[in-house]
């Protein structure tokens, strides 16, 4: 078995932060190093930086991910829907060709469009300006004249209790 490749402080945070930022898998990355993968998940749990490189890539490729698609909802999109279904091709002259070849064929395309979604709209302007949209109620409830609003429940307790 191969000696592992040494850890280098230098270059593999910056190159981990990269390829997770990337979106590569574990697997890649691990070829990516040239090391086995066990060696990689002991490099992320041994060096801190190289942990810390890790995870904020990862969160950016996630968080664009998610970002692109709520602003993608929230302002409508245009897409073509392909359907495919099963039939035989036969090549040529199908008195002549026996061989027939399988496999699924465009049979439809149609364009669709989804509208902007008003709850994607909804989360997306609380979370990017909370100042200006809340997402919570306040509710006071005041006396007459503003004052502080009281009120007073008396419990008998000498009272039968109704059935």
């Amino acid at each position: 078995m191969a000696r592992p490749t040494d850890y280098d402080k230098k270059h593999h945070p910056p190159q981990i932060y990269d390829l997770t930022r990337a979106g590569f898998s574990i697997s890649k990355i691990a070829r990516f190093f040239k090391i086995n993968r066990d060696t990689l998940y002991e490099w992320k749990q041994r060096h801190g930086e190289f942990s810390d490189n890790w995870i904020r890539g990862q969160d950016e490729y996630y968080n664009e991910g998610v970002e692109k698609a709520l602003r993608k909802r929230a302002l409508g999109f245009r897409f073509t829907e392909t359907t495919r279904e099963s039939r035989i091709i036969i090549p040529g002259d199908p008195e002549k060709e026996i061989e027939a070849k399988y496999g699924m064929i465009p049979v439809k395309k149609v364009s669709k469009y989804y509208p902007p979604d008003v709850a994607a709209i909804k989360h997306h302007q609380v979370n990017r300006d909370s100042k200006r949209y809340k997402d919570r109620r306040t509710n006071e409830i005041t006396g007459a004249d503003g004052e502080t609003f009281a009120f007073h429940m008396h419990w008998p307790e000498n009272e039968p209790a109704s059935n």
